[in-house]
């Protein structure tokens, strides 16, 4: 009988307050841990696990495909919110999510007719048992054949392992892969009448194990894949992508905001749905807008590895700054121009005098590889906000995730017309020190700047980057700089 006493009441009455409040902390968050979770609304772990199950169980979050670490440092499921309907039956247009979908797979270098020939068929160690069950000619008869089967001795510990690798092995196949994709953030559930509650869910019960590896499996496929930038740039920040994946972690709903983009290496790694990005540099600024814009598009001019010579190069070094001289700014042929200079200069140096004319020479490579599509680029930097402007004027929002790279204290800073200064280093750190979303900063690992950025309560750290500018090529080994922090833990 059900306890309708007024304590019960209220216990089942809080029970729906709570699983309300996580749903919208994973809401805002974009997706989070249990963890993390727990960590926001000041809940015991288990209070939470709780909650983020029943949610589960209803359909109303999902596993997101990611992992991020705990404090523990376990590897744990992002949950993110599902979309309504979920998809309670692998039948009918979503019969192709089911075992039974006769399409073929190679598992463990042996052909089969569907996935379910594949599970039934590694539940034996026997070699021919195995030819037999790959043999059936439909999926309900390879299940029938691996019901009498005599188990391998490891079966309840592998079976889960085997399950997900047959079914990687089925949406490695581009077109399953892209009808997975477009079921979205739906919640998928394997609701069935035979009784199965491990792999699915019969009268409102059940693990739900197979829809929850496809709920996985589908996030891993709808992940941004990083890119690569279209620059050659000092100081490019590739190496540190997974330090800063790690340091975003929890995070990824927030804004991502560099006043610094340099040649966007870093946003282009980590793929935020929203960012303001700037750039004290009028030219790379114009550039990454035309790729936003679609920059091949509105191109006539396709550059060839035959435009790789000194005579071409300063040709066109010219015409670049003669079209600077003259006021021009953000025409799509300065943008070519200066991709085609980035490529072609010397080691990719960019360089400006103080007339604000690139003097960086030719740099002598015997080959150079141009791009001739840049179609990728327009959907990556669609929603992003690409400006020109010195740090001073970023306008920032409450909870943003900065990322600041300045040109490097003590290092070549004439990236553009007017360099940067101590006084500017100062001015820089002391502004964003006072953000309360979270901030990293990169930087030379002097003395100064080390004490500028302890001094105004940032955690320092030290990283090895590799150097590429150096004229002496023996010279481009690994270099000290710092990663400063602040705010990791803010929950605004």
């Amino acid at each position: 009988m059900r306890d309708t006493s007024i304590a019960a009441v209220q216990s089942i009455g809080d029970a729906e307050q709570l699983r309300a409040r996580v749903l919208v902390e994973i809401r805002q968050r974009g997706g989070a841990t249990c963890d993390e979770v727990e960590q926001a609304l000041d809940l015991r772990h288990q209070t939470a696990s709780a909650r983020v199950r029943e949610l589960q169980l209803d359909g109303k979050v999902i596993d997101g495909g990611d992992r991020r670490p705990t404090r523990s440092g376990r590897t744990a499921i992002v949950w993110i919110e599902a979309e309504q309907p979920p998809i309670n039956s692998f039948s009918g247009e979503y019969r192709f999510l089911s075992n039974f979908w006769m399409t073929p797979v190679v598992f463990e270098g042996k052909s089969y007719l569907s996935i379910e020939h594949a599970y039934q068929a590694a539940k034996s160690t026997n070699v021919t048992v195995r030819q037999e069950i790959a043999a059936a000619l439909t999926a309900t008869e390879a299940k029938f054949l691996g019901k009498g089967v005599v188990l391998r001795e490891d079966w309840e510990t592998v079976k889960f392992d085997v399950m997900e690798r047959v079914l990687r092995a089925k949406f490695a196949q581009p077109e399953l892969a892209a009808r997975l994709i477009a079921t979205g953030r739906r919640a998928l559930i394997e609701g069935n009448h035979w009784g199965d509650r491990i792999w699915g869910v019969c009268n409102g019960a059940g693990e739900n194990h197979l829809g929850r590896l496809l709920m996985q499996i589908r996030g891993e496929l709808q992940r941004p894949v990083a890119l690569e930038p279209v620059l050659k740039w000092a100081g490019k920040k590739t190496f540190l992508l997974p330090k800063l994946r790690q340091l975003r972690a929890g995070h990824e709903h927030r804004r991502w905001v560099e006043p610094f983009v340099g040649s966007m290496a870093v946003a282009l790694g980590l793929r935020p749905k929203e960012a303001l990005l700037r750039d004290e540099n009028p030219h790379l600024v114009n550039l990454h807008q035309w790729l936003q814009k679609g920059f091949l598009e509105r191109s006539e001019w396709k550059l060839n590895e035959t435009d790789n010579t000194e005579q071409q190069f300063y040709h066109y070094r010219d015409t670049f700054n003669g079209m600077i001289e003259a006021g021009c700014g953000e025409e799509h042929e300065m943008a070519m121009l200066f991709y085609y200079l980035n490529r072609t200069c010397y080691n990719g140096l960019c360089r400006f005098n103080t007339k604000g004319f690139f003097n960086t020479p030719y740099g002598k490579r015997a080959v150079v590889h141009y791009k001739t599509d840049f179609s990728e680029y327009k959907a990556a930097l669609a929603g992003w906000q690409i400006e020109h402007g010195s740090f001073e004027k970023t306008a920032l929002r409450s909870g943003d995730f900065v990322y600041l790279d300045p040109p490097y204290d003590g290092t070549f800073t004439d990236y553009s017309a007017g360099g940067f200064s101590w006084e500017q280093q100062e001015q820089l750190a002391t502004m964003f020190a006072a953000h309360d979303g979270p901030i990293v900063a990169s930087n030379a690992a002097t003395a100064q700047i080390i004490n500028l950025y302890r001094r105004l309560g940032f955690d320092v750290e030290f990283v090895a980057a590799p150097r590429s500018i150096a004229a002496d090529a023996s010279k481009r080994g690994a270099v000290l700089e710092i990663l400063a922090t602040k705010n990791l833990t803010a929950r605004c």
